[in-house]
C-alpha cells in the first residue's frame, strides 16, 4: 500500500515539476537525450548498460541539487527515474540497441 501511495505522490510531484518548471524539465531531458544544437551526447548515447549506469550514478548529486534549487523541496525525481525509466532506456534507447536495429550511428 505504501508503494502505491509513494508512487502516486511521486507521479504528482513529477507532473507538477514538468509543468511548473519547464527549464528544470528541459535540463533533465537533455541529460537523457543529449543536445543536438550543442552536439552533446546524453545518457542514451552510452555504448552499453555499464557505461549508462555509471553516467547515471554520476548525475545523482547534480540532479538532486538541481531539483531542490527549483522546488525548495526534497528531491524525488532521481529515485523516480531509477524506478520507472532506467530499464526502458537500457532496453530500448542505448546506442548499441539503436545500431542493432539498423539505425546506423544516430
Amino acid at each position: 500500500m505504501y508503494d502505491v501511495m509513494e508512487s502516486k505522490s511521486a507521479r504528482v510531484r513529477i507532473s507538477s515539476l514538468s509543468t511548473t518548471c519547464f527549464a528544470f524539465a528541459q535540463e533533465f531531458i537533455a541529460d537523457v537525450m543529449g543536445n543536438v544544437s550543442t552536439m552533446e551526447h546524453g545518457l542514451r548515447d552510452a555504448k552499453d548498460e555499464e557505461v549508462f549506469t555509471a553516467q547515471l550514478s554520476s548525475l545523482e548529486v547534480v540532479r538532486n541539487k538541481r531539483e531542490h534549487t527549483y522546488t525548495n523541496q526534497d528531491p524525488v525525481f532521481y529515485d523516480w527515474f531509477l524506478k520507472h525509466s532506467k530499464d526502458v532506456i537500457i532496453n530500448s534507447m542505448l546506442y548499441s540497441i539503436r545500431r542493432s536495429a539498423g539505425l546506423g550511428n544516430p
